[in-house]
């Protein structure tokens, strides 16, 4: 493998801190702030929502974006390659999605990280959703209590981005996760 320049555009410094010292751990990496008036010549750029289609970016780019962001700007379909979740996201995710983008690849949307984080019990909830079923009876068909079945729909509908229970079901089917 060849050595990988990366840019790391984001608006929060710590955050831009925390994964270029991540991506620094791969010795086939150089991390690097590039001046967004003039960036240098970058294999791989890793932005924020605000920065996703930049004009002055034109290299394959993985966003990191909050669970709670929309879908990125079909805009910037032409050099976005990954889409990570910022809460969710681990640095193997991170070195992942960096070397795709890298090679000239793209990860395809309904593998994100948060589609992953769904154990089977998340799956049997969103099943029973998806069939129409209500709080009391996914609790009586699972054997949870309804408080707990409503703190699993919650979390499900925080990992998926979704804005209700509806939302989440749509989601789960569009990306095969039921």
């Amino acid at each position: 493998m060849r050595q990988l320049t990366v840019g790391v555009f984001d608006d929060h410094d710590i955050f831009a801190r925390g994964v270029m010292a991540i991506l620094r751990e791969d010795r086939l990496i150089t991390a690097l702030t590039p001046d967004l008036d003039h960036p240098d010549d970058l294999d791989v750029a890793v932005v924020s929502k605000t920065f996703i289609g930049h004009a002055a970016i034109r290299c394959p780019t993985v966003a990191c974006v909050s669970v709670h962001d929309a879908a990125p700007a079909s805009a910037a379909a032409d050099w976005l390659v990954a889409v990570l979740h910022r809460e969710t996201m681990t640095p193997d995710q991170l070195f992942g999605a960096v070397h795709v983008a890298g090679a000239g690849l793209r990860l395809h949307w309904g593998s994100s990280a948060s589609s992953a984080a769904l154990d089977d019990r998340s799956r049997s909830v969103l099943r029973l959703l998806a069939d129409g079923a209500r709080t009391r009876e996914i609790s009586d068909e699972l054997g949870y209590s309804e408080r707990t079945v409503k703190g699993m729909i919650q979390q499900i509908e925080q990992l998926l981005g979704a804005r209700s229970r509806a939302h989440a079901v749509a989601v789960a089917v569009r990306t095969s996760l039921i």
